[in-house]
């Protein structure tokens, strides 16, 4: 119970202060800066519904706001995002590392940090 209810608590947090507080207080985003910034980004995001990757252009930060709460939506820790009707969770469930949306949109190289490492994995000396 303990889980379900720790979830409950960062939904609530994500739902109520992503927007407000993290973003226009805490950490504030510069809006601008991010219009005027010449490089695309995309959210990816699962769509529930087909079980599908979503690829997102964001082009307005403010106004896609939810595809970022969609995009870092964990199974089992976060409740889904609804956005226009579907139901989103993190892009990682259906494409955990984009390479081919990568390399199909014309690029020649990928590259991909691993931000887990195993624990198991013997230390490199």
């Amino acid at each position: 119970m303990r889980g379900l209810y720790s979830a409950g608590v960062l939904n609530v947090f994500m739902e109520n202060n992503i927007k407000a507080d993290v973003v226009y207080e805490l950490d504030k985003l510069d809006f601008e800066t991010y219009k005027n910034n010449p490089v695309d980004f995309y959210a990816v995001v699962t769509n529930l519904q087909t079980g599908e990757p979503e690829y997102i252009k964001i082009d307005d930060a403010e106004k896609d706001m939810e595809y970022f709460r969609a995009s870092g939506s964990m199974p089992f820790v976060s409740r889904p995002v609804e956005i226009d009707g579907n139901m989103y969770l993190d892009g990682a469930v259906s494409d955990a590392v984009p390479f081919k949306k990568v390399l199909d949109s014309g690029f020649e190289k990928a590259v991909a940090y691993p931000f887990i490492v195993s624990r198991s994995r013997q230390r490199v000396r």
